[in-house]
C-alpha cells in the first residue's frame, strides 16, 4: 500500500470558457496505490508564479477557477490523496484566461458628402485581441447582408478604426435597394481567437440623402459681362441627390 500516482491528462475545458473563470478536468493516475482515491487538492500560481492551494477535498475529476482576470496566463497542477497521502503533483497545464467579445454597442451611420462613414466603439476582448469585424447592412427588405468590398471587418485599419466609409450609392442600388429617406442601419460582431461576440442591436442614424452633383458648364456670358459686372451661365449636374435644387 503506498500513494497514489499523480493524476494525468490535466486540460482546460474549452467549452466552459468564461472572461473570469478557468475550467479544467483530469484522470486519475494509472495506480491508486492499492486503496480508493479520495479526494484531490488543486494548486495554482496566481498568475505570477507563486503557487497556493486553491481548493482542497474535492471529489470530482473537474473543477472551475473563478474571480480571474482576463488576459492573464494562470498554471495549475494537481495531486491526488488516498489513505496514505497525497500523490505527487500532475504535470503543470498552462492556460490563458480569456474568452469571446463582449457585444459591440449601438453602431451609427452618418452621410457626408454622398459618403456614409459607419462607426462603432470596440467592446471588451476579454484577454485576446479583436481579429476582425463581421458588418452586416441594412437592405430594403429588412435583411441583413455583408458589404466586404467597400466595408471589410478584416482590414486592419478598420479594426483599429472602428470605422468604414461606404459611397452612398452602393446602398441605392442592388441588393440594398434603399430609396430616398430610408435608414442606413447596421449591425456586426467581433471576433478574437477564442471566438464571436453576440451580435449587437442594430443602429445607424444616416438616411438615404444625397447631395447634388456641382454644376457643369460655367462659362461667361459676354453679353451681360460689360465694364464692372460678369455674367455667368451653367448647368446642372448629372443628379439632384434626390431632391429638387433649391438654389446656388
Amino acid at each position: 500500500m503506498t500513494n497514489p500516482d499523480a493524476p494525468v491528462n490535466l486540460q482546460e475545458i474549452v467549452a466552459s470558457r468564461t472572461p473570469t473563470s478557468i475550467s479544467f478536468q483530469w484522470e486519475e493516475g494509472a495506480a491508486n496505490g492499492g486503496t480508493a482515491v479520495l479526494d484531490y487538492r488543486v494548486s495554482y500560481d496566481q498568475a505570477n508564479d507563486d503557487y497556493v492551494y486553491l481548493v482542497s477535498n474535492l471529489n470530482a475529476l473537474t473543477y472551475t477557477a473563478e474571480s480571474l482576470t482576463f488576459g492573464l496566463y494562470y498554471k495549475f497542477k494537481v495531486e491526488a490523496r488516498n489513505a496514505y497521502g497525497y500523490s505527487e503533483f500532475s504535470s503543470i497545464v498552462t492556460i490563458l484566461c480569456a474568452a469571446a467579445p463582449e457585444q459591440v454597442a449601438v453602431p451609427t451611420s452618418t452621410v457626408f458628402e454622398n459618403q456614409v462613414i459607419f462607426d462603432w466603439s470596440a467592446p471588451v476582448a476579454n484577454g485576446k485581441p479583436i481579429t476582425s469585424y463581421t458588418i452586416y447592412f441594412r437592405q430594403s427588405d429588412d435583411t441583413y447582408s455583408t458589404e466586404v468590398v467597400n466595408c471589410d471587418g478584416t482590414d486592419a485599419t478598420i479594426i483599429a478604426n472602428t470605422q468604414c466609409t461606404v459611397a452612398l450609392s452602393v446602398f441605392t442600388a442592388a441588393p440594398y435597394s434603399l430609396l430616398q429617406g430610408e435608414n442606413l442601419n447596421i449591425k456586426l460582431t467581433a471576433t478574437n481567437d477564442y471566438g464571436v461576440s453576440p451580435m449587437s442591436e442594430y443602429g445607424g442614424g444616416g438616411i438615404i440623402e444625397s447631395i447634388p452633383d456641382a454644376p457643369i458648364l460655367l462659362e461667361n456670358v459676354l453679353s451681360i459681362t460689360l465694364d464692372d459686372r460678369i455674367g455667368l451661365v451653367w448647368s446642372d449636374g448629372l443628379t439632384n441627390g434626390g431632391s429638387q435644387v433649391i438654389d446656388y
